[in-house]
């Protein structure tokens, strides 16, 4: 193996140890800010705004598609005020408050049974400390602290208010750099899953900051030297901090949204002479997006095992170690058929509510059939990398069936609309003001440090 790959392994697996290492120090230094009065006054105004509600809500009436997931957030507001002597053992275990009468303990009864408890009752015999030790959970730790200025509503529009800058920003670079044939796909994609507005739940906000801030990360740099480099370690930090930042929700809405908009990018980038690629010059492009896609999954790992390592060396338990992958990865007795319902299930809450989003769909497919006949149709470099992206949250569903379960999963499916209309879109052929600005474009080893572009 040649040096610098080796080099190359060891400057990843040093970043994955020191980013697991971070990752417990920042949630020890968020736990140990005290719940003050100034957060009880918070909370309280967070319970007075969530008292008539029990359940996820839809922010839009009879469009389940579009929940708040108000039970979730409460579960999380609940850890994070938590208030245990050890800063250290919180960050780790991750401990809630639950109801419990006799021998059953009920957490569903909305904030009667997460907030109260925690405000009221820390140490009634009837309420039980619950852990979730197999999440890092990095957001628990930030709405702690921001829960010592603002209360809850103050802090989703503060969410909201990043997320909404990131995508403006992610608009606008991407139609600079690749026109409105990336512009449309990638609009589409995040109005279909209406990934803004999950925003305002804390359950679904991270990963959507996530996608929105990785994009923005790379629309940024990817003409510089330093990133053609080293954007094999980008890769990997960015898959461990999608696990560490919050739930399993939708994950590959990280990974997806941000490959597509990186080929696109190379795309966008090419000449007309760059766009006739040999059997070769496919099947390296082909390599990398998949081992890209590899590594993300290995950085994502990491900071899973990494967690249940850690939780397994100072208090014990399972952390987030086989019983947490077994749970994820099972269909818990329900059969392989469950595998196929929970694919149908996505794409019913994809086109969720169906009379908008169907005939939009048809007329922006129309618009584009149009302009294929009006102006013809041109080869699409990387257009089967693309859409073998596209097809990640098939393959997700698929494999993790658990947590395809609930319509927050269906977010990962925007990566499918991207795909495919990013394809739809670059077939059409460009007129002379459409040409996209061209630098080099060189395929860079992912593994030898060889890299291209600008300082």
């Amino acid at each position: 193996m040649k040096k610098p790959r080796i080099r190359n392994i060891l400057i990843g697996a040093a970043v994955l140890v020191a980013l697991n290492i971070v990752y417990l120090a920042f949630m020890t230094a968020c736990y140990s800010v005290p719940v003050t009065e100034r957060t009880k006054v918070h909370l309280e105004e967070t319970m007075e705004i969530l008292a008539p509600e029990t359940e996820e809500s839809p922010v839009f009436r009879n469009v389940k598609a579009l929940s708040t997931g108000l039970f979730t957030d409460m579960l999380w507001i609940d850890t994070a005020i938590m208030h245990e002597e050890s800063a250290f053992e919180m960050a780790v275990t991750l401990p809630h408050k639950e109801v419990q009468v006799g021998e059953m303990w009920f957490p569903d009864e909305g904030f009667q049974g997460l907030m109260i408890p925690v405000m009221y009752y820390y140490d009634d015999p009837g309420v039980i400390t619950v852990h979730y030790q197999r999440y890092w959970m990095l957001f628990t730790g930030l709405i702690r602290v921001l829960f010592q200025f603002f209360a809850w509503n103050e802090i989703r529009y503060l969410f909201y208010s990043i997320a909404a800058a990131l995508l403006l920003y992610d608009g606008c670079m991407i139609m600079k750099r690749c026109g409105w044939r990336a512009l449309i796909p990638f609009g589409v994609a995040v109005m279909m899953r209406n990934l803004l507005f999950h925003v305002i739940s804390f359950t679904t906000c991270t990963d959507t900051i996530m996608t929105f801030a990785a994009i923005a990360f790379l629309v940024t740099f990817y003409d510089k030297r330093w990133y053609r480099k080293y954007r094999w370690l980008f890769y990997l930090i960015v898959g461990s901090l999608t696990f560490a930042i919050g739930t399993m929700e939708a994950p590959l809405l990280v990974l997806g949204m941000t490959m597509l908009t990186e080929l696109l990018f190379m795309r966008g980038y090419q000449t007309e002479d760059d766009l006739r690629m040999d059997k070769a010059q496919m099947k390296k492009v082909f390599f990398e997006v998949i081992f890209l896609s590899f590594l993300w999954c290995v950085g994502y790992a990491s900071a899973a095992i990494g967690k249940g390592m850690i939780v397994n060396m100072t208090f014990g338990g399972t952390g987030a170690g086989e019983e947490a992958f077994l749970h994820y990865l099972s269909s818990n007795g329900r059969g392989p058929f469950v595998r196929f319902y929970r694919i149908f299930y996505c794409l019913d809450m994809l086109f969720t509510p169906v009379q908008i989003k169907g005939p939009m769909m048809v007329f922006l497919l129309i618009v584009i059939l149009v302009l294929m006949k009006k102006r013809g149709i041109k080869k699409f470099p990387y257009m089967w990398q693309i859409l073998m992206v596209a097809l990640y949250p098939v393959a997700w569903a698929m494999i993790v069936v658990e947590h395809s379960i609930h319509n927050y999963a269906s977010n990962i499916f925007s990566v499918f609309v991207y795909g495919i209309l990013a394809v739809l879109c670059g077939l059409v052929r460009e007129e002379t003001g459409d040409v996209m600005p061209v630098t080099d474009t060189t395929s860079h080893g992912v593994l030898s440090g060889d890299g291209e572009g600008e300082e």
